[in-house]
């Protein structure tokens, strides 16, 4: 398995289980009142040096380790749209641990298996680390953002952030306002509290309804995570797009995160 396809299939898995570790603490309207006045604090214009993150480099996994996660890579697919799909996870009922019993049996494992896998994935086990140094320009026109990176923050170039309509904008496409997740020190491979403002967009059509490989998915994430402690900013953009094959979808996501200094 490739690095690339280990890094990717680390943060559907991360992804995946932190849905199960997230909480709101406010109404709908004070959330988005409250966001866009914490991103237009942690925002700032000016030019900004830039880090991103990876998992520690040097861990090494073992031959069954890496037969798991084969095994979790090759299931994926058949559930793409079950990860992504904001609906499924946002209506999410019952118990933690019959939540996780459902992914478990999604994923095809055995019992002893699903155990290896959440000793591989627990975030609170994992260490990260910062690398390289590009950076980010960030401009306002009155209550609009601008965003000019280098290397691989030019991802974000194409995204600007209006605050007076708490929306993040991508070509055609406005990303809407959808929650404050409040993400405990136990809960993410930071070992320290995390708040994020989380953007979202889903935008999918069928154009011939009795053909499901007509369907095209398409997904926008925007995100501004702070670590209160710290007072880090990590800003988050991902696109996801994709088409039915043979019943199934194949999903192309493409993700860009980094720190500000």
């Amino acid at each position: 398995m490739t690095t690339v396809v280990y890094l990717g299939l680390m943060k559907l898995l991360i992804l995946l289980f932190s849905l199960t570790c997230f909480y709101t603490t406010t109404s709908a309207q004070t959330q988005s009142d409250t966001a866009v006045v914490q991103i237009r604090q942690l925002l700032r214009p000016g030019k900004h040096l830039v880090h991103y993150i990876r998992e520690n480099p040097n861990k090494q996994l073992t031959g069954e380790q890496i037969a798991l996660l084969d095994k979790v890579r090759k299931a994926l697919p058949e559930n793409t749209d079950w990860v992504l799909d904001p609906h499924s996870a946002k209506h999410i009922t019952g118990k933690k641990e019959d939540i996780l019993n459902d992914v478990r049996v999604k994923l095809n494992l055995a019992e002893e298996e699903w155990k290896s896998l959440q000793e591989l994935t627990n975030v609170a086990k994992k260490q990260v680390e910062m690398y390289g140094a590009d950076t980010l320009e960030i401009a306002a026109s009155g209550n609009v953002l601008y965003f000019r990176g280098t290397g691989e923050a030019s991802g974000l170039d194409s995204v600007y952030f209006d605050l007076s309509r708490n929306i993040a904008l991508y070509r055609q496409f406005h990303i809407p306002f959808m929650s404050i997740f409040h993400i405990s020190e136990d809960a993410n491979a930071f070992h320290t509290p995390l708040v994020t403002y989380a953007y979202e967009l889903n935008n999918n059509s069928m154009t011939d309804s009795s053909d499901i490989n007509t369907i095209h998915i398409e997904r926008y994430d925007f995100g501004v995570s702070y670590q209160p402690q710290t007072g880090k900013v990590m800003l988050i953009f991902m696109t996801a797009t994709g088409n039915m094959q043979d019943g199934k979808p194949v999903m192309k996501p493409n993700l860009v995160t980094f720190f500000i200094d």
